[in-house]
């Protein structure tokens, strides 16, 4: 219950801050804006190869010793990666530009802010695993919170627009990655030495299939909004964006639980899927009904707030009924995927949400010259093929588990 009410307590200053700067910034402006979050989150997304995940995946099977040489692999890892970013964007400057719509400088404080959470996510992460709550509500709300505060004093009161939001990122995200390395030293998850080849080798055969997987996230959550943005103007981008946000809030929410339930099912399935079995399809079922009750009274809450509270807006309505549709098949899609990681069937993952990635991305850029609606219904409907894809294959796995414990 803490965990998740720090996560709504975050995530809800997060919300309120969207609402404040739709009133400051313009449609396009608020569009130049998710267009710089959008690189954020692809670089955030390959920066660590996927490793990061198996330290949840193994905290509860490995010993300390162990755990120890993961995160090792993983900060190795996330270094070589922000270094080969970097060259490439040096020698290829215009070609990002170009791609993201973003200015090269802007660039380069993207890719430390994705560097700088890297190692936050990590800290919040083993505090999670830690069962310690009050370290984990603390250090994020107070991340949250000052991101909030200099982030109004340079957009609303000195005027810096969309680029405010940028600054304000860059300047929370140092002061919070000297935190996270301090705490992490101090517990000893940080050493110099070398990890054994085993453990090497474990962590990226778990984390680089999940390359594809989490870019078939970015593929279907922020291609969409480079592909309106190459058909119509940042404008249009902002409406999406708006609209994005609102149902953001039935993702937010399905995530925060979701940060909960995967350490549940994480122990559960330690000591046997059969002892298990029954609370954990108890705890889905109950989950999915929750879920779809939340989309229904965000859909409707959204559809009447908006044109009200931000009139100008007002165009973003349109967006929502298939964008919060989406959000809820990806809630239940989070119910089942844990399954898969904690018996390591991420490159079976890989090959199912890459797959409907792709198609997002093709169906995408070709009917989204036509309208701007048709991308968020291409998105809800693949969302709806990924998560059957994903339940489906959760099944087949535990049935497996099932028989072989028998």
């Amino acid at each position: 219950m803490l965990y998740s009410i720090f996560s709504f307590v975050n995530n809800g200053i997060s919300f309120i801050l969207m609402l404040i700067l739709a009133n400051y910034l313009l449609p396009q402006d608020y569009g130049h804006a998710n267009l710089y979050n959008v690189f954020v989150q692809i670089v955030s997304i390959i920066i660590a190869l996927g490793t990061n995940g198996y330290i949840s995946a193994a905290y509860f099977q490995k010993s300390r010793e162990e755990i120890i040489d993961i995160i090792t692999v993983v900060f190795s890892t996330i270094f070589a990666v922000l270094f080969f970013v970097s060259i490439l964007i040096i020698i290829f400057p215009s070609i990002f530009s170009g791609l993201t719509g973003i200015p090269v400088f802007f660039l380069w404080l993207g890719l430390l802010v994705s560097y700088f959470q890297a190692f936050i996510n990590i800290t919040l992460d083993l505090w999670r695993l830690e069962e310690k709550p009050i370290s984990y509500g603390i250090f994020s709300v107070s991340t949250a919170t000052l991101n909030f505060i200099i982030t109004l004093i340079l957009i609303v009161y000195m005027n810096y627009g969309w680029t405010g939001r940028v600054y304000a990122q860059l300047a929370v995200s140092a002061i919070f990655f000297v935190v996270s390395l301090y705490a992490m030293v101090r517990k000893g998850y940080i050493v110099i030495k070398l990890p054994r080849k085993s453990i090497i080798h474990e962590t990226l055969l778990f984390g680089l299939p999940l390359v594809p997987h989490t870019i078939s996230f970015w593929l279907k959550q922020g291609m969409d909004r480079y592909i309106i943005n190459y058909f119509y103007e940042a404008a249009d981008v902002g409406l999406y964006s708006i609209a994005l946000n609102f149902a953001a809030i039935i993702g937010i929410i399905g995530t925060a639980f979701n940060a909960n339930n995967s350490v549940y099912i994480y122990k559960n399935l330690a000591n046997g899927y059969a002892a298990a079995k029954s609370s954990l399809d108890k705890v889905a079922k109950v989950m999915v009904f929750l879920f779809s009750g939340l989309t229904f009274c965000v859909f409707a809450g959204t559809y009447i707030f908006i044109p009200i509270i931000l009139p100008q807006y007002s165009g973003s309505t349109v967006f929502l009924l298939p964008l919060c549709l989406g959000a809820l098949f990806q809630c239940i899609y989070l119910l089942y995927v844990n399954y898969l990681f904690f018996y390591k069937q991420t490159k079976r993952l890989m090959y199912v949400t890459f797959t409907t990635g792709i198609l997002q991305c093709i169906l995408s850029m070709w009917l989204t010259r036509y309208s701007a609606i048709l991308t968020a219904y291409i998105s809800a409907s693949v969302s709806l093929i990924t998560m059957f894809a994903v339940y489906i294959l959760s099944r087949n796995i535990l049935d497996k588990v099932s028989e072989s414990e028998v």
